[in-house]
């Protein structure tokens, strides 16, 4: 490292034009000059990391031939469609991609009957790769020399053995009972618990990890009820915690997560005496849909189910067709889960739900609620 340093600081005016080069077009000057293969050669020698996107690719690395890149890492490579891919481990030399098709899947850009068609139209069977049943990282774990055969839950298709590439089963994030549900729902309990102990202000306020039955009437997935009773929840912590509760909120849906935002504005008490805009910011970030949280944490995490009584059940079905929502949801609580519905309804919705239910105490969600009203501050 101090032959490398010295080496830049001697060679420090014959670098500088090469760095301005990038910078320049990195801030997006209309005059600057396109950065060529030996501007990036001098900027790798500074920075041997750059951070980047699929999209970015083609424009950040035009110039870059087939394996002229020594290192492609990609992360969260199970939200991501195999064709966005293509640039990057094309001008690689090696790649390793690092992701979970269990957790959020890619988002399909065109519809499933052009896709096929396109396929079809090469003699290619577009089940084995195209999103958002296939992503980067399933056809690397295809493609890995190493690998690993899991079963799995899908949906009516039943249990399934499932390919990976070098499985990482140490988890070390979420305390039981959360790691428990994901494990078993999604990984065939294959994972090894490994998270430290650690205290919990909001455990200690909320209780125990439960699912709080709220049985109520549904108007487009959103139950007016569960959002009252979330926002009071909310509200009775911001009341004894010095500081902003550290506390997602994740629906499956839109619509529940657009009403809570609206309803917790116009509630008293959600971070008492700060500027609204710093509370809208906390509320625009702490709730949101399952997307919204991946690859996120927080100490406790209230599952907000809508769809309740009165909402078609094919919504339900939906949301519990795979593993997937229901493992993004409960891995990102580090000390509690809270999950919020109609338990009856949820239940029936498939096997994802049905086993959680079964796993889970349950409680009146008034109880819930009093429970925390009558609760000491903690210390």
């Amino acid at each position: 490292m101090r032959l490398h340093r010295a080496f830049i600081v001697a060679g420090a005016y014959a670098l500088k034009p090469s760095l301005n080069t990038i910078a320049r077009a990195a801030l997006g000057d209309p005059d600057a000059s396109k950065p060529t293969v030996r501007h990036w050669g001098v900027f790798f020698l500074l920075v041997p990391v750059v951070s980047t996107t699929f999209a970015s690719i083609g424009r950040m690395f035009s110039g870059f031939e087939a394996s002229s890149i020594g290192w492609l890492l990609i992360d969260e490579a199970g939200q991501a469609a195999p064709q966005q891919a293509v640039g990057a481990v094309w001008r690689a030399r090696r790649a390793v991609v690092i992701g979970d098709p269990l957790q959020i899947k890619p988002v399909a850009s065109l519809p499933k009957r052009t896709t096929r068609l396109i396929f079809q139209g090469q003699g290619i069977d577009p089940t084995r790769w195209t999103a958002p049943d296939e992503s980067v990282q399933t056809l690397a774990d295809r493609a890995s020399s190493i690998q690993g055969h899991f079963p799995v839950e899908d949906g009516a298709a039943g249990q399934e053995m499932r390919v990976t590439g070098i499985p990482l089963l140490v988890h070390r994030r979420c305390d039981r009972p959360m790691f428990d549900l994901a494990n078993h729902i999604a990984y065939a309990d294959r994972m090894v618990f490994a998270t430290a102990a650690g205290p919990s202000a909001l455990r200690g306020l909320l209780g125990d990890t439960a699912w709080i039955d709220v049985d109520a009437p549904t108007s487009d997935k959103w139950v007016r009820e569960e959002g009252l009773l979330i926002a009071r929840a909310i509200a009775a912590l911001c009341s004894r915690l010095a500081e902003a509760p550290d506390l997602y909120v994740i629906s499956p849906f839109r619509a529940p997560s657009f009403e809570l935002r609206k309803l917790l504005l116009q509630t008293p008490g959600i971070l008492p005496g700060r500027p609204s805009k710093e509370r809208a910011d906390w509320i625009e970030k702490r709730v949101g849909t399952v997307h919204t949280f991946q690859g996120k944490e927080a100490e406790a995490v209230i599952l907000m189910l809508g769809a309740g009584r009165g909402a078609k059940p094919g919504a339900r079905s939906w949301a519990g067709s795979t593993p997937n929502l229901l493992s993004v949801a409960a891995t990102r609580a580090k000390r509690g889960l809270y999950i919020l519905g109609n338990r009856e309804e949820w239940q029936a919705s498939g096997k994802v739900f049905d086993e959680v239910a079964r796993r889970l105490p349950v409680k009146d969600g008034q109880d819930w609620l009093r429970a925390l009203l009558l609760s000491d501050c903690p210390d």
